[in-house]
């Protein structure tokens, strides 16, 4: 019987096809190959990381800061009348409509100011400064200046004016408030002479500051003869 042939102890046959170690060659143990990354690299990624979470917080205190300084505008009746009790509480005549809000409030400072209005015959602006920061006073008075461009839009310009001055007792404290009565021209009316121009009514403007909720307040009138400034004052007079 012919014996098998076995390779010799030690040895594998030989096998062209087989790319492959010398005999017990495969069976040698080779060290591993590094895992994980090196400490260099792990210290690179947490100072990025650190470095861009810096640059978030950075870039959000920056557009918040830059937010704050737009004014919130709104006309719902709603958003102006919570704004109008914010300042003070006032009890206004039955004609007067809810008609816009312009709202900042950023650290420095912040302001509502609500417009009510009859159209036509009245306007009712209301504005409060609160200040809360020291060094705020220059932007007070920009917010001022402002105030005082919108009523210009508002309540127009007066022409053949008179002024006085009056004291009435707001919350128990005397508040100085300038009242005006002069003519403002309006768009379509006829003039005398049968020659078309604009027409001239009279009004009436009341301007004074008194303590608000939360700073302090600035109310600005103008009516036409609908009204009667003893009403108006009256209606300053009960402020709480």
């Amino acid at each position: 019987m012919s014996q098998p042939n076995w390779p010799e102890e030690g040895r594998r046959p030989h096998n062209p096809d087989q790319f492959g170690q010398p005999p017990g060659q495969e069976w040698s143990q080779q060290p591993p190959p590094p895992s994980g990354m090196s400490g260099g690299m792990k210290a690179c990624l947490i100072i990025i990381c650190v470095l861009g979470v810096c640059c978030l917080v950075c870039c959000g205190i920056f557009g918040y800061g830059v937010y704050s300084f737009v004014p919130k505008m709104s006309e719902n009746p709603a958003d102006i009348d919570a704004a109008r009790n914010e300042i003070a509480t006032i009890d206004l005549p039955a004609g007067f409509k809810p008609k816009a809000l312009f709202k900042f409030d950023n650290f420095l400072m912040s302001m509502p100011m609500v417009v009510y209005e009859d159209p036509g015959h009245a306007t009712l602006m209301l504005m409060q400064i609160k200040i809360k920061y020291a060094g705020a006073e220059p932007m007070q008075a920009g917010m001022r200046q402002q105030f005082e461009q919108r009523r210009t839009v508002e309540v127009g310009r007066m022409e053949n004016s008179k002024t006085e001055t009056k004291t009435i007792k707001i919350k128990g404290k005397d508040c100085s408030f300038v009242i005006t009565t002069g003519e403002v021209r309006e768009g379509g009316g006829a003039a005398g002479g049968g020659k078309k121009g604009p027409k001239k009514t009279v009004r009436h403007q009341m301007e004074g500051s008194f303590e608000g909720k939360d700073g302090q307040a600035v109310i600005v009138l103008d009516f036409d003869d609908t009204y009667k400034e003893a009403d108006m004052i009256k209606m300053l007079e009960n402020i709480k």
